[in-house]
């Protein structure tokens, strides 16, 4: 059982670092054209995107779960992210088990009420 269970856990590690690598290419399409050019930096970027905040908000009379991340510090990685939801959404990918369709976009502060603080 140990042998198995060994080999689970590696296969899960296996499939969430492809994962994290389709994302790393993504963001190296966009980067390429800015200042972070380096896989290693697309990498971080990625792992730094994994760790951060987001709201679920599923909506069902429209069939989606959007899912809203917020802004990042640096402009550059604000484009990479978008180029990153563009090429996910265009994938229509359903959350697993329902028919909600998985929707990225932003949170910015420009989407929030002028006497609301963020």
């Amino acid at each position: 059982m140990r042998g198995g269970r060994k080999h689970f856990i590696d296969t899960i590690k296996l499939i969430a670092y492809r994962a994290e690598t389709a994302l790393v290419q993504l963001a190296l399409v966009q980067l390429a054209r800015e200042t972070l050019r380096r896989p290693d930096d697309a990498r971080s970027f990625v792992r730094a995107l994994f760790a951060t905040s987001v709201n679920l908000r599923p909506d069902p009379a429209r069939n989606e779960l959007r899912v809203e991340i917020h802004g990042q510090a640096n402009p550059i990685h604000d484009a990479t992210l978008e180029a990153i939801y563009t090429e996910l959404n265009a994938t229509e990918i359903y959350y697993p088990g329902t028919t909600l369709r998985l929707v990225y976009r932003p949170i910015r502060s420009s989407i929030f009420p002028p006497a609301q603080d963020v």
